[in-house]
């Protein structure tokens, strides 16, 4: 497979202009328009985060990228759209990452973020992303996910086997990930891919999840963390509320 280069990376002009999108159904007011300067910004840092050339996450990524692109576009609408610098913003500016365990709250209490994506699945549906109880969590005022796929760290199988996932938009059916996981053949892990969830700041996330068989796994949440800087920089389990 050949190795794509930022430059080669294809993005459409439409989701970078276009006023408002749809994602998974739901409709986002875009704003602002990305300009030339910022999609090259974004599209030459994004290939540094990029899986490794020919893996299956690799494709993912790339089928998706004019979908990061109407999140990022829209999450930074969301936040009044600050000025876009990408990986190294500063506190005020707009950037994105890979999103780590700090930016998700696993039942672990108000505003405290796990270390790990480790989780205890069972055969009956249980919280996996929540506040407490039945209550979504809030994604911090200064950042928004675009969740494109899963991850299970655990090797050969994973025990994952069914999400349901709910956001203050929209309930959604539950998504059986049996027959989607695909073992990545660069890194040896299992990868999910599922349809595309934008959780704006300020707005709230849900996900419950069962297994055939009980056990642990760890089930990361891959896509994209788009913030100000200042939220980007979250460390242990200082959960970025602001």
């Amino acid at each position: 497979m050949k190795i794509k280069r930022f430059e080669e990376l294809t993005v459409t002009s439409e989701p970078c202009i276009i006023p408002s999108g749809l994602v998974s159904g739901e409709e986002f007011n875009l704003g602002t328009r990305l300009t030339p300067e910022e999609l090259l910004i974004f599209k030459e840092q994004l290939a540094a985060l990029l899986a490794g050339p020919g893996s299956e996450e690799r494709k993912i990524q790339l089928d998706r990228l004019d979908t990061y692109v109407v999140g990022l576009r829209a999450i930074l609408h969301a936040l009044n759209r600050p000025k876009f610098i990408g990986i190294n913003a500063g506190d005020t500016e707009g950037g994105f990452s890979h999103i780590r365990p700090v930016f998700t709250i696993m039942g672990g209490g108000a505003g405290v973020a796990p270390l790990t994506w480790s989780f205890a699945l069972t055969s009956a549906y249980a919280a996996w992303l929540f506040q407490a109880g039945t209550t979504p969590y809030t994604i911090g005022d200064s950042f928004g996910l675009i969740i494109t796929h899963l991850m299970s760290l655990t090797t050969p199988t994973p025990f994952m086997a069914e999400i349901q996932v709910k956001t203050s938009r929209t309930d959604r059916l539950p998504i059986d990930v049996r027959a989607v996981r695909v073992a990545d053949n660069e890194n040896g892990v299992a990868i999910v891919p599922i349809p595309t969830i934008v959780a704006l700041p300020k707005s709230t996330l849900y996900i419950r999840a069962r297994s055939d068989v009980s056990g642990t796994d760890e089930m990361a949440i891959r896509g994209l963390v788009v913030g100000l800087g200042r939220a980007l920089k979250a460390e242990g389990t200082s959960y970025p509320t602001t």
